[in-house]
């Protein structure tokens, strides 16, 4: 048996080879802690030191997280090993081996452990609920004297193969049809639906597109910072080069109005990154990819697809009928002290108290 804990991304090649099997097995797809993302996220984003804790038996990959080390709040409590959920990752559900995840999740409990110090807190940003991942955590963490202690828990879209074919009724159809008609007229051409993953050209496309608008006037569009632009098109090249990036466009006389970047991993799709020219913003060109997204969703096969949206986005929220609940999760030391237990205990109460959109996401996980 065999852990350890390697500083990003100076990550050895065969690691990253081992990395990458262990995504085609995940017993839960997370497009965001594969390799391609979090070391591109390593090179770009500004942040301190990060880690990839993993779990090796008998020579084979069993677990991988990303993680980091800091205070539980904003620079004040116990020290915390944290699963690292930045700015653009959505989902923070460590990778583990579909045939073993209790035990995966068990020997990368134990590393993170040794490697943090007894007395630290662990925690899980974003941890997808009701699935093998979390059983393996309660599983694993059932002999403590302190349970995990759950945070803010909330709901976004998600979109099931099985459900799919009740999503997109009459009435959306027919909607989509008198916008579509309407951005004809106001561009003087019909709009066409084209999938891009496969020219270059197409990212700088999305950055511009997205700078166009009111994040590129705010300062929070990709392409105001060159670093998080660069991270964007090495994320959508590496995933392109695997056959995994979705970018679809919808343009008129070649030009795009409105643009979607998907990210495949295992059999489930993740919405990464959507556009749209809001100078045609009353011919609702986003409403009308998304429906088109859908459609293709439908006969492509994969089992679910993950809007990774704001709980509160109300145009999703209307069109993706199903739901899956993300937590943050604290799990104590295995051998707790009243001093660390403290902070938990409070958090448990805190917790429980209405959140704004942004703080659901940001509760104890201090983006990075």
């Amino acid at each position: 048996m065999q852990t350890t804990v390697v500083e990003l991304p100076h990550v050895s090649g065969e690691l990253i080879e081992a990395w990458k099997d262990l995504a085609c097995r995940a017993a839960e797809p997370n497009a965001f802690f594969e390799a391609e993302f979090v070391l591109a996220a390593a090179r770009h984003l500004k942040s301190s030191s990060v880690y990839l804790a993993v779990f090796v038996e008998d020579g084979i990959l069993k677990a991988a997280l990303p993680v980091y080390s800091n205070r539980l709040w904003r620079g004040r409590g116990p020290r915390v090993v944290r699963s690292w959920v930045h700015r653009y990752c959505y989902l923070g559900t460590p990778m583990l081996d579909a045939d073993q995840p209790l035990g995966a999740l068990e020997g990368l409990l134990d590393e993170l452990n040794h490697w943090s110090g007894r007395q630290r807190i662990l925690a899980f940003a974003l941890l997808g609920t009701g699935g093998p991942v979390e059983s393996a955590l309660n599983q694993a963490t059932s002999t403590l004297r302190h349970e995990p202690v759950i945070g803010h828990s909330f709901e976004r879209a998600v979109l099931y193969q099985d459900e799919n074919g009740s999503a997109l009724g009459g009435r959306v159809r027919r909607e989509v049809s008198r916008l579509g008609r309407r951005l004809e007229r106001e561009m003087g051409a019909p709009a066409v639906i084209v999938e891009r993953s496969g020219e270059p050209a197409a990212i700088d496309d999305f950055l511009e597109l997205e700078a166009s608008g009111w994040k590129g006037a705010n300062g929070t569009a990709m392409a105001s910072t060159p670093e998080h632009a660069q991270f964007f098109r090495d994320v959508c090249a590496d995933f392109a080069r695997k056959g995994c990036l979705q970018l679809r466009s919808l343009e008129v006389s070649g030009r795009p109005v409105a643009t979607k970047c998907n990210l495949i991993s295992g059999n489930a799709v993740f919405c990464f990154k959507s556009a749209y020219d809001e100078r045609y913003a009353s011919s609702s060109p986003g409403f009308q990819l998304e429906v088109h997204d859908m459609e293709c969703f439908a006969v492509e096969g994969r089992l679910w697809e993950d809007s990774c949206t704001d709980p509160y986005n109300s145009m999703i929220n209307r069109l993706w009928p199903g739901r899956r609940t993300l937590a943050n999760v604290l799990v104590p030391p295995s051998r707790s002290t009243k001093a660390v237990l403290r902070p938990i205990l409070a958090l448990r109460k805190w917790s429980k108290e209405p959140r704004t959109a942004s703080e659901v996401a940001d509760e104890f996980t201090t983006r990075h």
